[in-house]
C-alpha cells in the first residue's frame, strides 16, 4: 500500500512539475489556443521542378527516345562546355522491368569541331544528391568534385551524358541504391543521344562516381539482359 501511495505521489509531482513547462510551451493561458506553423506542411511538401520534368503523353516502346530537350544555361556549367541541354528521354522502368518511363538528364558538348565520326560520348553516374525530385543534377547543378571531372572529359573532347536516374526530377518515387533501375536510366541516356544526330554523338564508355560504379557492372546483372547500344 505504501509503494502504491509513493508512486501516486511522485507522479502527481511529476505532472505539476511539467505543468509550467506545457504551459510555457503553448502560451500564455489568456492567449487562443496555438494553431500549427503555416510553414510545417511545407516542411514536409516537396518542391515543384519545372514543368519540363513531367510528360503526360503516351509514351514511345522503344527506350532511348528523346522526349524533349532544353537548352541549360546555367553559371554551374562548366568552362569547357561549349553548349548544354537538359534532356527528358525514354527508359526501362527498372522496377518492375517492362514498362517505360520517363527520366531526365543533360548532355554537355566541347568545345570546337566535332572529330571525323562525331564525338566520342561519356556516360556519367553521379553520386548520392537526395532523393527529392528537387535534388536532380541537371535542375540543382553539380558540386566541384563532379565538375572538375565533367571539365576534363569536356577538354579532352568528349561529349558528357548525365542521367539524373529514374524518379529524381521525374514522376514516381526514386529507387535509390537500386542498381537496375539506375543501370537503365544511365544506358538509356546513352542510347538517347546516340539516337539523336543532332547531338553529334558516336562510339561511348562510362564513368562513375563511387555510388555509380556499380550500375554499369555486368556482375549485377543489368548490362547483360538489355539489348546493345548502337547509334
Amino acid at each position: 500500500m505504501r509503494v502504491k501511495l509513493l508512486s501516486s505521489s511522485l507522479a502527481a509531482l511529476g505532472v505539476a512539475a511539467l505543468a509550467p513547462l506545457a504551459q510555457a510551451a503553448s502560451g500564455p493561458a489568456s492567449g487562443p489556443a496555438s494553431a500549427p506553423a503555416s510553414g510545417a506542411a511545407a516542411s514536409v511538401t516537396e518542391a515543384p521542378v519545372p514543368a519540363f520534368y513531367r510528360w503526360t503523353d503516351a509514351l514511345p516502346e522503344k527506350p532511348g527516345v528523346i522526349l524533349r530537350r532544353e537548352a541549360l544555361e546555367a553559371a554551374w556549367l562548366p568552362q569547357n562546355a561549349q553548349r548544354a541541354f537538359r534532356i527528358l528521354y525514354t527508359s526501362t522502368d527498372g522496377i518492375g522491368g517492362t514498362e517505360r518511363v520517363p527520366v531526365s538528364g543533360y548532355v554537355m558538348i566541347p568545345a570546337g569541331t566535332p572529330p571525323k565520326g562525331g564525338w566520342p560520348v561519356v556516360i556519367w553516374a553521379h553520386g548520392t544528391t537526395g532523393v527529392a525530385d528537387v535534388c536532380a543534377p541537371s535542375y540543382r547543378g553539380l558540386g566541384k568534385r563532379d565538375l572538375a571531372y565533367m571539365n576534363g572529359w569536356l577538354g579532352r573532347g568528349f561529349l558528357v551524358v548525365a542521367t539524373d536516374y529514374q524518379g529524381l526530377g521525374t514522376a514516381g518515387a526514386h529507387p535509390y541504391l537500386l542498381y537496375r533501375p539506375e543501370a537503365y536510366s544511365l544506358l538509356d541516356s546513352a542510347r538517347a543521344v546516340l539516337s539523336d544526330a543532332t547531338f553529334g554523338a558516336t562510339r561511348w564508355c562510362s564513368s562513375a562516381s563511387r555510388r555509380g560504379r556499380g550500375r554499369v557492372s555486368p556482375r549485377h546483372g543489368c548490362i547483360r539482359n538489355t539489348r546493345p547500344i548502337s547509334r
